[in-house]
């Protein structure tokens, strides 16, 4: 990760013998530094697991290893399907995530990706959900 430097400076009315103070907001890009292809994404096979193929792009200035997850509902079943990949800055790649614990049923389910960096920083926004058929 590269680093960055914040600088400050202003003026104040309050003169030499009072003091005045100020709210800052800083925005960390990072936190939301990964997107996804989410009109991209579609049901299919790597050899003989079954998943969702989706397009990620790293917009951080610097690589990213990561960890997708994609959350797949319907009705009161939910699952939990994962993959890693790792992107250069700037690099848009397709991860594919399965669910390692049990093979999902065909059916039509609502899906959300998110990513975290491999020491556990969420760096993805929330995802609207789509609307896949496995």
């Amino acid at each position: 990760m590269g680093t960055n430097t914040l600088t400050v400076t202003g003026s104040t009315d309050a003169g030499l013998s009072n003091s005045a103070s100020a709210s800052i907001t800083i925005t960390v890009t990072f936190a939301n530094s990964v997107t996804f292809t989410t009109s991209s994404a579609t049901w299919g096979t790597s050899g003989v697991a079954q998943g969702i193929f989706v397009p990620v792009t790293n917009n951080w200035n610097a690589a990213q290893q990561l960890t997708i997850y994609a959350t797949m509902k319907s009705g009161s079943s939910t699952y939990v399907l994962v993959g890693g990949i790792t992107l250069a800055a700037g690099q848009t790649g397709t991860v594919f995530v399965q669910d390692f614990l049990t093979p999902v049923p065909i059916g039509t389910y609502t899906v959300t990706f998110s990513a975290i960096t491999t020491a556990n920083q969420a760096v993805s926004a929330p995802t609207t959900p789509v609307s896949i058929t496995s």
